[in-house]
Order: structure tokens, then C-alpha cells, then sequence
């Protein structure tokens, strides 16, 4: 098994289901994040949990080719460029992707979307 597909086979099935939570459960996501968002330790567990993973897979697997195995790496950059915004920018994030209930959906299919691709990398 290569490194693309030991990090596909552990992020797919997490962000197939965690974008389905979001999709389904979309009134809990904006509660819940409603509460996280004056609390700023959850910001910086955010920030520092995106960024630590984003380093990891951009160590591991940071291959610019033109197949499937370019979401592993693009998805290293976006932890990583994303755990950096939340620890330095985190109002800004959170109004920029939790603003509306049409974009925390949009977040949702699109986490779907990238875990399928996901496991179609590690298990097909």
C-alpha cells in the first residue's frame, strides 16, 4: 500500500461521514459552531490540529501528478494553509465558511465529494 493510499484509507471514510453529519444534521452544525465561536481555545485546537495534520501528509505525500493522488496532497496544503488561518485569523474563518446555512452544506458535499475520491484511492 503506498503512502497515498494508507492516508486515503484513514481520511475517506472520515470525511465521507463527517461531511454527511454536516449535510444531515446542518441546524446541530450551526449550533454547535455557534457555541465554539467565542470560545478561542477551540480555535487554537482547530488551528494546531489542521496544521499538525496538514505538515504530516504534506511530509509523507507531497507528489504533484496528474491522477487521483493529487487530492492527498492538495488536501495536506488545505489542513495546513487552513490550520495557519485559524490560529492567526479565526473570526474571519469562521464567517467566511459558516456564514450561511447554504455554505456549511456546500462544506459538507464537498467534504463527501473529496472522501469518495478518497476511497476510491484506497480501496478500488
Amino acid at each position: 500500500m503506498t503512502y497515498a493510499q494508507e492516508i486515503s484509507s484513514v481520511f475517506g471514510p472520515f470525511l465521507v461521514i463527517s461531511g454527511l453529519w454536516v449535510v444531515i444534521c446542518v441546524k446541530r452544525v450551526i449550533s454547535l459552531w455557534g457555541s465554539f465561536k467565542t470560545n478561542a481555545p477551540i480555535f487554537y485546537t482547530a488551528g494546531m490540529l489542521n496544521l499538525l495534520l496538514g505538515i504530516y501528509i504534506i511530509t509523507m505525500y507531497n507528489i504533484w501528478i496528474g491522477n487521483l493522488t493529487i487530492f492527498v496532497t492538495l488536501l495536506g496544503w488545505v489542513l495546513a494553509i487552513r490550520g495557519g488561518l485559524l490560529l492567526f485569523f479565526p473570526r474571519i474563518m469562521f464567517q467566511l465558511f459558516l456564514s450561511t446555512k447554504n455554505i456549511i452544506c456546500l462544506w459538507g458535499i464537498i467534504s463527501i465529494v473529496w472522501g469518495a475520491i478518497f476511497v476510491k484511492i484506497a480501496y478500488f
